[in-house]
């Protein structure tokens, strides 16, 4: 079977306006999939490492407040040894941009598996907003 381009679905259906619908309808199916399995977890800008289970792809822990070397540990289920994680620090002000350090450190080989987010700023500072991440799983 030859790939379907979607965005030429014309080329299927002979009524350009159903294959607009058509196109319509697999981009709303995506965004109902993806949105409809965000998870949040709020941490209420409490200081600190943190440890969260969050059984989800889609995810966002809010309202993080962390200094130097803080650790907010994640256990997941839905991450394997193949496992792509996309990850997004989104601080609360532009001032702490210049600050904004971190790494995603993988555990292996335990079920459910542990992402932790070591994140740097600079000493006696904090860094404050969210930390959005997506699990792929090939």
């Amino acid at each position: 079977m030859d790939f379907i381009n979607i965005y030429k679905l014309s080329n299927y259906i002979k009524d350009k306006t159903d294959a607009l619908l058509a196109r319509y309808g697999h981009v709303n199916t995506l965004a109902d999939f993806v949105a409809g399995s965000v998870k949040t977890h709020n941490l209420n800008s409490v200081p600190g490492n943190h440890g969260i289970n969050m059984h989800t792809s889609f995810g966002i822990i809010k309202n993080v407040n962390l200094s130097v070397g803080s650790l907010i540990t994640v256990s997941n289920n839905k991450i394997t040894n193949e496992s792509i994680i996309f990850y997004n620090l989104i601080p609360s002000s532009n001032a702490e941009l210049g600050q904004l350090k971190s790494s995603l450190v993988m555990t292996k080989g335990v079920n459910p598996q542990i992402m932790s987010f070591l994140i740097f700023p600079t000493a006696g500072q904090f860094i404050t907003g969210d930390i959005q991440f997506w699990i792929i799983n090939p």
